[in-house]
């Protein structure tokens, strides 16, 4: 009984279902809503030979406004920093210092250890500087800074000695420092 009730329900479905489509299917359209009817399809126009991305599909929109296609006919190039030149050799800055900068009396022989510290604008530069305008130093920097130490004789005068260093290669800096001798103690 329960399988004669099952396919009685099965044919009373199917019934109504086909009695459904029948009415449903016809030689009239159905009417589409105003707004659909009205709002034009967007063209997507496709060009075979260039692939920016992946392929594109058509969009019904309900807004009256038509959405625009824009396509660039060159590839973006990517941007690059305008070179530097480095422009002409030079010294960016100098400092001399002496060691020792202080002789508390004027017996032994008195020699200080001057030491010349420059900062290059590039490596590899030829450097000249001379000390007390009587002393010139030759040499190359290995790199952007360049230090020297020279020993120096002071004078066995009682008072302040200045120590200057004139730089004339790879271009013109000066610096001093002050060595003091009290020859009274």
């Amino acid at each position: 009984m329960a399988w004669f009730l099952a396919g009685a329900a099965l044919v009373i479905v199917l019934s109504v279902g086909t009695a459904l489509a029948a009415l449903t299917t016809g030689d009239d359209p159905r009417p589409r809503p105003t707004a659909a009817r009205n709002t034009p399809q967007p063209v997507v126009p496709e060009d075979p030979a260039t692939t920016i991305g992946p392929a594109a599909t058509a969009v019904r929109s309900t807004a009256s406004t038509q959405p625009s296609a824009v396509r660039s006919s060159s590839p973006a190039r990517p941007t690059s920093a305008a070179p530097t030149t480095p422009g002409p050799p030079r010294v960016v800055s100098v400092t001399v210092s002496a060691d020792p900068d202080e002789f508390p009396s004027c017996r032994g022989s008195m020699i200080t250890r001057i030491t010349v510290r420059m900062t290059l604008s590039q490596p590899g530069l030829p450097v000249r500087y001379t000390i007390n305008e009587s002393s010139t130093v030759r040499d190359t920097a290995s790199s952007t800074t360049f230090v020297k130490t020279t020993q120096a004789n002071v004078s066995p005068i009682r008072g302040d000695h200045q120590v200057r260093i004139a730089v004339t290669q790879p271009s013109t800096a000066s610096t001093s420092t002050t060595i003091s001798v009290d020859c009274g103690r």
